[in-house]
């Protein structure tokens, strides 16, 4: 067959190519040695299987070598060339004096973890720049990973599928392309393919690397596909103890089998994957998470038996006061899911091996809380993720008056079932820093459990217990570190002015420090309002002792992420934020902060991606909605931005920023009068109700009435963090950066 093909295609090809060998053959194709005839130069030509010829079709095969072209990636192969000789699909590459990754696997077996991880990081890169380019590779393997000059280079994109085109305006083919030993489920199966697929063919590449096998192996094909589709892999860790924990956490989830489940995009996968926390954490550009030994904890709500429900707030309370005092125990050693992801478990049906799996967690605790008069009563058990083992139970009676030496009891006890030594002092020093009255500390967890609903009348409701906690106990730092946070989220939820909220928050916080110096909740407080007060260079320091406390704590993670974005270091804020998302992969919150990163770098593709997975995780929101359409409108996408905004027709009336956005939309297609509309819904609200400056700007930008725009902008005191984000960065206000009184804005 070969001997066949090769004189097909010298007979076609003579007069610009001069065949000589073939240099390898896979299920998709051949590639042979060739000399370019006109540039003198050696180059590699690919034949495509006449059956997979046949399946894409010549209309479809120039379109996807047409965008495939295009390409222009410092690890990616590029095309030379490309068309049909004889019947034959071909593409012409350099010959790349190197081996492929196959080769170097077939004489290694198993790669130092240093080398798989540059590899996998400078492979995503390139498949995240093709993703945005509009191409799926479909078929990531060894093979397809040449290693040449220190670094990797991904080929083969003649063969990949673009985005858009086929049915649904996604990735469809009748019978499905790929290797089985790295092809993901939906793959597997047919369905639509967007750049998902393609992580977890890496993921399967990286595992292989690591472990010297792929994760799934079997005798025929049709075995190692059914794999794909139900089985479970066996733990990175387990085929080679010394990857990083964080590694083997990285691709669980990478390899999840709905793609839902899976990182967004292929950079937080890498940026997962080559992340290890440091102590100071937070310097600039840093992304690194976790360290050999690390082991991965999620505390699952604790189910309340209580006959009142109104207890709720105070059993959510018991769960993250565990899920605090976890992290800080030995932060190096473990590291805890954040309340936000754990949370999604409440009342689960889910075993405990999916949500190991999905949170990518070795151990689980769960449990329960029973409050009667003056008694509390908290049964825990730890339960290993491999095997489903309780490893440890035991259950706690205290007087109410003793919660936070329960607390500190339940946590040690569980650090010892783990084998860990707690850090020096640690044991000592935490239930003396937490004494306080308990009508304080009731109104505290009430405080906390309204602010954590992230609606108006929770925040509204959040200052109000806040405010009775420290008025209960003047010495509770941690209610004042409450406080500030409720103040700061009303800013970021533009429900006060940031000039009214900004000195409450700061004050808050900078009291919370007094008393406890030490305190993380107040650091990661600060740092916030730092950032929001445009003070970046001193909210990093505060951020990095924050993290120096704790590790773990989420909070720090995703606000120090955006004070690296005021700073115009996206790197950093993605590697930042890489952190937070690992250890709270379900959270809202940081799906928001990486999906704004990406839109204030002008990604837009990567942000919407993220925009949609809140859609997913929360359909009742209408936020969400609002900002995948203003990414649209971002791209030019009008028309789809507005139908967005749409889609939440009771809250057109209601929600400030729909209103806004509406105005924005109807003013850039020229509906003018409907445009005016909205305006004046916000000029009316405006009368009665807290109206931001950002809303009655896009109003105004939509307009294009500059001299409106520039007037709201000249009595802005405090843009706070995400107004002043939007004023340096956000396309929409790239009509009016050159006016001289829009660049003294940026200098407020």
């Amino acid at each position: 067959m070969t001997s066949v093909i090769l004189d097909r295609l010298r007979s076609a090809l003579a007069n610009r190519y001069e065949l000589k060998r073939e240099l390898a053959r896979g299920g998709m194709g051949q590639v042979f040695e060739a000399r370019d005839l006109k540039h003198g130069r050696s180059v590699a030509i690919k034949v495509l299987d006449p059956e997979l010829a046949a399946s894409i079709g010549p209309a479809r095969f120039r379109a996807e070598i047409e965008t495939a072209a295009r390409l222009s990636h410092p690890h990616i192969v590029p095309l030379f060339d490309s068309g049909e000789a004889d019947g034959l699909f071909y593409f012409v590459m350099p010959l790349i004096a190197g081996e492929s990754l196959r080769q170097r696997l077939s004489r290694e077996r198993q790669l130092p973890v240093e080398d798989a991880l540059r590899i996998a990081r400078e492979a995503a890169d390139a498949l995240e720049y093709a993703h945005g380019q509009g191409l799926v590779h479909r078929d990531v393997k060894p093979e397809n990973i040449l290693l040449a000059g220190g670094h990797a280079l991904v080929l083969d994109f003649g063969i990949a599928r673009s985005r858009d085109g086929g049915e649904g305006g996604s990735t469809r083919t009748v019978t499905p392309i790929g290797t089985p030993a790295y092809m993901s489920p939906e793959q597997i199966a047919g369905a639509d393919l967007d750049g998902r697929c393609d992580q977890y063919a890496l993921a399967c590449v990286v595992y292989e690397m690591l472990a010297g096998q792929p994760p799934f192996t079997g005798p025929t094909p049709d075995i190692v596909l059914s794999q794909h589709r139900s089985a479970a892999p066996r733990s990175v860790d387990t085929m080679r103890p010394a990857a990083p924990t964080p590694v083997g956490a990285a691709l669980s989830r990478a390899l999840a089998k709905a793609p839902a489940d899976r990182y967004r995009t292929l950079s937080d996968f890498a940026a997962a994957l080559t992340t290890v926390p440091t102590p100071t954490g937070l310097g600039r550009g840093s992304a690194r998470l976790g360290g050999a030994g690390r082991v991965m904890l999620a505390v699952l709500p604790l189910e309340n038996l209580s006959a009142d429900p109104e207890q709720e707030y105070f059993v959510d309370g018991m769960t993250d006061e565990l899920i605090s005092h976890l992290s800080r125990l030995q932060p190096k050693r473990l590291g805890v899911i954040a309340r936000t992801s754990a949370l999604r478990y409440k009342k689960t049906g889910k075993s405990i091996e999916e949500i190991g799996r999905e949170l990518g967690v070795e151990f689980v605790l769960e449990g329960s809380v029973r409050r009667a008069g003056d008694r509390i009563r908290i049964t825990t058990q730890l339960i290993q993720v491999s095997d489903q083992s309780n490893l440890w139970a035991q259950t706690h009676d205290r007087r109410l008056a003793d919660i936070f030496e329960l607390q500190d009891e339940v946590a040690t006890t569980i650090a010892k079932a783990l084998e860990m030594e707690l850090v020096p002092s640690r044991e000592a020093s935490d239930s003396s820093a937490e004494v306080t009255k308990s009508a304080a500390y009731e109104a505290y967890l009430k405080g906390r459990f309204h602010w954590n609903k992230r609606t108006p009348e929770g925040i509204r409701l959040g200052i109000e217990w806040f405010e009775r906690a420290v008025q209960a106990d003047p010495q509770f730092a941690r209610a004042y570190s409450g406080l500030s946070d409720v103040y700061n989220i009303a800013i970021t939820y533009m429900l006060l002015p940031a000039e009214e909220a900004l000195p409450k928050s700061e004050r808050a916080a900078r009291r919370a420090l007094e008393l406890d110096p030490d305190l993380v909740d107040a650091h990661a407080s600060l740092g916030s309002v730092l950032t929001h007060k445009g003070e970046p260079e001193e909210a990093r320091h505060v951020f990095r002792r924050a993290l120096e406390l704790d590790p773990n704590y989420v909070p720090a993670l995703y606000w120090g992420a955006m004070n690296f974005v005021t700073l115009g270091d996206f790197e950093g804020a993605t590697g930042t934020v890489a952190r937070a998302d690992a250890l709270d992969p379900l959270s809202v919150t940081v799906k928001i902060v990486q999906g704004n990163i990406h839109f204030y770098a002008r990604r837009y593709d990567q942000a919407l991606s993220y925009f949609r997975h809140i859609v997913e995780l929360e359909p009742k929101l209408y936020w969400p909605h609002q900002r995948v359409a203003i990414c649209m409108a971002a791209q030019g996408r009008l028309e789809e931005a507005l139908a967005e905004l749409d889609r939440h027709p009771a809250d057109l009336t209601g929600s400030l920023d729909l209103i806004s956005a509406r105005a924005y939309m109807l003013g850039r297609l020229g509906r003018l009068d409907e445009a005016r509309a909205a305006l004046e819904q916000l000029e009316v609200r405006s009368k009665s109700e807290y109206v931001s400056w950002e809303r009655f700007a896009y109003a105004y930008l939509g307009l294009d009435d500059r001299t409106s725009l520039l007037k709201v902008l000249e009595r802005v005191k405090v843009p706070g963090v995400l107004g002043r984000l939007s004023l340096r960065h956000e396309s929409a206000f790239d009509p009016v950066r050159d006016d001289p009184r829009f660049e003294k804005l940026l200098r407020v």
